[in-house]
């Protein structure tokens, strides 16, 4: 049980994904999602590195000392930027391979947009936070969904958040701290269950995940990385938020 557990939500959270936009029945859809957190990882042949990110001393001098009995609470006051573009690429290793998506999301208050690229299908996602349009490059049909409350954009594309960081059991949670990651002030979270870690990096100055890594044992099985985020202007976002038909999206 502790070792199913240990399998831990970053990776239920990407195979869920890639089920649930692959279904034409929400309710099969939403039965996957919570069906994907216990899918088995087959482990790659060989050691992959593995080395923990969060190299650079803890800051010493905060206002606040971060550690794991309080990253929670600390995690939970944060929150995101209303308009931002965020990139991300996603690498999912299994035995003998590796396959990685290219994630790229728009938001500006409830709506929000995002292209998930690299795995056979370019499909597209928009919400005005409440219907979800979904529809893929190769063909021109929109499906619509209602997705469970429960179910939340950043669920349907695959990235973990700082939100799903702060949800953690607190018994999970082995280290926490804040960190220098590649010239930016971070906060570090690692969670383990039974042979199974996940390691969280959250941009403080944005409050968003910029880095991700899963571990079972040594082996290296998920790696998330942010490779761009920046504010737009309101007028970038004009032709954003529209269905493939030219239809726009909000006000």
């Amino acid at each position: 049980m502790g070792r199913k557990k240990g399998r831990l939500r970053m990776i239920g959270i990407v195979t869920a994904a890639v089920l649930l936009v692959s279904g034409l029945l929400l309710a099969a859809v939403l039965s996957t999602i919570r069906s994907g957190m216990r899918s088995t990882i087959i482990l790659p042949d060989g050691p992959l590195p593995a080395p923990p990110e969060q190299e650079g001393a803890p800051v010493g001098d905060l206002f606040i000392e971060v550690e794991r009995e309080n990253i929670q609470r600390i995690l939970s006051a944060m929150q995101r930027p209303e308009r931002y573009h965020q990139v991300l690429t996603v690498t999912r290793f299994w035995h003998g391979g590796s396959s990685s998506r290219t994630v790229e999301i728009y938001r500006s208050g409830e709506l929000a947009f995002a292209t998930i690229s690299g795995e056979g299908r370019d499909r597209s996602l928009l919400t005005d936070g409440a219907a979800v349009w979904l529809w893929y490059s190769d063909e021109n049909q929109v499906r619509t969904l209602s997705p469970d409350p429960s179910v939340t954009f950043d669920d349907l594309t695959g990235i973990p958040t700082y939100e799903a960081v702060a949800a953690l059991p607190l018994d999970s949670i082995a280290e926490a701290g804040f960190v220098t990651l590649d010239g930016a002030s971070c906060l570090y979270v690692s969670a383990r269950g039974g042979a199974s870690e996940e390691r969280y990096w959250v941009d403080a100055s944005t409050s968003l995940l910029c880095r991700a890594n899963a571990l079972e044992g040594d082996q290296l099985t998920y790696q998330l990385r942010q490779s761009l985020w920046e504010v737009p202007d309101e007028g970038a976002l004009q032709d954003v938020f529209r269905l493939p038909d030219g239809t726009k999206i909000g006000s």
